[in-house]
């Protein structure tokens, strides 16, 4: 797998930790007329972490071609105040055969793409698998508590 990580740093355990934001979002507004509290300019919180994305792909072996891929809460370890994993599969065929094949689309009714172009929630369980690249998205919302991801595992299913 390749991850890459957006609004974040991996750490020496490799761990993906969200950014802290530059300019975080103050509780109230700049108008300091009516404070909320005595006391001008004070944050409500200390720190402010950044959304953080992980991007991270695997790409179907062909012993796993008609097995199942699963990712199931032991197999993940993420603290945010909200997180949430998604998948998509990355297309089901090539853009287009050959220089000197038919064009990529038939004809004026034909959709431009298969309808796997979007990120679906993960239901902890996807198969039978094909021989095509799997991609996944762990997001961390941003908060007040840092976006971390300590683990995200599969698994394949491969019966004995």
């Amino acid at each position: 797998m390749t991850a890459t990580l957006t609004n974040g740093t991996f750490d020496s355990n490799g761990f993906a930790l969200a950014d802290v934001s530059a300019t975080p979002t103050l509780f109230w507004s700049t108008f300091d007329l009516n404070p909320m509290w005595t006391g001008s300019h004070l944050l409500f919180w200390t720190t402010v972490y950044k959304q953080m994305i992980l991007d991270d792909e695997v790409v179907a072996l062909l012993l796993w071609v008609g097995e199942s891929l699963i990712a199931g809460s032991d197999d993940l370890k993420v603290f945010a105040e909200s997180w949430n994993i998604k998948y998509k599969i990355d297309g089901t065929s090539r853009f287009w055969v050959d220089d000197n094949g038919t064009i990529f689309w038939t004809d004026d009714l034909t959709l431009f793409w298969d309808g796997n172009d979007f990120y679906k929630t993960w239901p902890g369980i996807v198969g039978p698998l094909l021989r095509q690249r799997y991609l996944f998205r762990i997001t961390t919302e941003a908060g007040k508590v840092q976006g971390k991801v300590e683990k995200f595992d599969l698994r394949v299913d491969i019966p004995l």
